[in-house]
């Protein structure tokens, strides 16, 4: 088996469908296995993947989050490459065999995680690898990102989108399509299962640069990310979801920092954090959650 093709489904039917549709429309040349770990979908996705017999489906019995589900998927692949790709994705061209070949053609080098620059529906480019995240730069995001906006200017803190270099090296690949040798993952470890959800494969890729792995964007692999789609939300503010990313966030912090760097971190930020504590328009009880979570290391 050449490539493991991981994908972490949490009611996402219909867009999961596609993405799968997709690899097996565009895949070609090249042993793959696609392995589907569903999260206890409630929206009829074990129904309708335990009918799909070009798949491996594993069912969990409760929510795990992201990376320990990912980690189940890995653990019952065989592939001498593991891509991890997000639901809400769609293959635009044979992008497996891309990566394939340029992993085999690079063998010989340390290479950790190599991903694309995602396209959205519009074909522009998105989200798809940044810096590690550093203490001084987390605290400047909250200060400056609101008045960024409020100044009608955008402030550029993950990709460059003035990048057009073919092959350029990175800090880390989202893990909306992280594609890495599996003996990466088994010398220096995969998802840290004390995350949920966000920062994971940063804190993976991390540890990853650390034994000196290297992470590479290339040009040849076409993916659209619909980001969001896979994960549902309505129009008013998403709180729990804040929550979760700044709950991730300090995890990341705490386990790539020291303690001194991670005590002045969580004191800084609550400094920052009160005035939008004093003067947000969110619910008390949004407002306990939030100083509960950000002045209790």
């Amino acid at each position: 088996m050449n490539v493991s093709i991981i994908i972490v489904n949490y009611n996402t039917k219909d867009i999961t469908q596609k993405c799968i549709s997709s690899i097996f429309e565009q895949t070609k040349d090249i042993a793959f296995e696609v392995i589907l770990v569903d999260n206890h979908s409630t929206d009829g996705s074990v129904e309708a993947f335990e009918a799909e017999k070009r798949i491996v489906f594993i069912p969990l019995a409760h929510n795990m989050g992201f990376g320990k589900a990912n980690n189940a998927g890995l653990e019952r692949s065989s592939g001498e490459y593991v891509f991890f790709l997000n639901s809400d994705t769609c293959l635009l061209n044979n992008a497996v065999k891309e990566f394939y070949d340029f992993a085999e053609k690079h063998k010989t080098e340390k290479i950790g995680g190599i991903g694309c620059r995602l396209k959205k529906a519009d074909m522009s480019y998105c989200h798809s690898y940044a810096r590690f995240p550093s203490v001084l730069g987390e605290l400047w995001k909250p200060i400056i990102l609101p008045l960024s906006r409020v100044l009608g200017t955008t402030y550029q803190y993950l990709d460059k989108p003035q990048n057009s270099e073919d092959e350029f090296q990175v800090d880390y690949v989202t893990g909306a399509d992280l594609f890495a040798k599996r003996s990466v993952t088994e010398a220096c470890g995969a998802f840290d299962p004390d995350f949920f959800m966000y920062y994971e494969e940063s804190e993976m890729q991390y540890r990853w640069t650390k034994a000196g792995y290297k992470s590479m964007m290339i040009s040849s692999p076409q993916i659209m990310h619909l980001e969001g789609a896979s994960y549902k939300t309505d129009k008013k503010r998403n709180v729990r979801k804040e929550l979760q990313v700044m709950e991730s966030l300090f995890l990341y912090v705490r386990k790539t920092h020291s303690f001194l760097a991670y005590l002045f971190f969580r004191i800084c930020y609550f400094l920052v954090k009160l005035p939008f504590l004093l003067f947000s328009c969110i619910s008390m009880k949004d407002r306990m959650q939030y100083l509960k979570l950000i002045a209790l290391p």
